[in-house]
């Protein structure tokens, strides 16, 4: 286990570019929790070993429940968890999650179809409330508030599709993770994965940082078309 640490430690360090401090966040810390916990998840094996030599009457006997032991908990109890939490909480196929995002989103305005229905509704909603008959009067573009209302109904859309799908991963993670108990597999997998940086949690926490930064900057974009474009054709305004 020494050696292991010592020499992973210096790989993962090495494979740090020069500069991108971020790489190394917590990492000693974290190497330092790795290397107790793999301490302790060998150490129970090998309490586990002693205590079933211990009590077995014979070499063989022992060795027969040992190896029962590591298939069950190594092998069984880790793919009949995954299964129990594939069949509690289903995800959908990624084909239903892109229909049902089609399907939510084709409510939008249409900002690039002017003889579209929603266009055209959006349209008379957008010049009642400025009180103006045609588009040209407008003091705004009408480009920059289609795109960003079509945005906003495709930020609805999206979390309740893709929030649906993370909530049933962490639920099916959650529940493989109780199983912990009956396999000291799961929980150092666990443990090491949350540790690495691997784990559903960090997955959806990078997510939604991701989707968080693209929505301020649409946002921005599309705010910027509103406030300056006035008055422009479609294709200078997005220009």
């Amino acid at each position: 286990l020494g050696p292991a640490s010592v020499v992973g430690g210096a790989l993962a360090g090495a494979l740090v570019e020069v500069g991108d401090e971020h790489d190394l966040v917590d990492f000693p810390g974290k190497l330092g929790v790795l290397a107790v916990a793999y301490g302790l998840f060998f150490a129970s094996l090998v309490f586990i070993g002693l205590t079933v030599s211990i009590l077995a009457r014979s070499s063989r006997a022992a060795l027969t429940l040992l190896i029962g032991f590591w298939i069950v908990a190594g092998l069984l109890v880790p793919r009949v968890a995954a299964d129990i939490g594939r069949n509690l909480h289903p995800t959908p196929s990624a084909f239903e999650v892109a229909a049902g995002i089609e399907k939510g989103r084709d409510a939008g305005p249409k900002a690039h179809e002017p003889n579209h229905p929603n266009h055209i509704a959006f349209r008379e909603q957008v010049l009642r409330q400025y009180g103006v008959s045609r588009v040209e009067d407008l003091p705004v573009s009408f480009l920059g508030l289609a795109l960003q209302a079509d945005e906003e109904l495709g930020f609805k859309v999206f979390d309740e599709h893709f929030g649906g799908v993370r909530q049933r991963f962490e639920q099916q993670d959650r529940l493989q993770q109780a199983f912990g108990f009956a396999s000291p597999f799961i929980a150092i997998r666990s443990l090491s994965a949350a540790l690495s940086g691997t784990d559903v949690d960090f997955a959806n926490d990078f997510s939604e940082a991701g989707e968080t930064y693209r929505r301020n900057m649409v946002r921005i974009l599309n705010d910027d078309i509103i406030k300056n474009s006035a008055g422009m054709s479609t294709y200078d305004a997005e220009w």
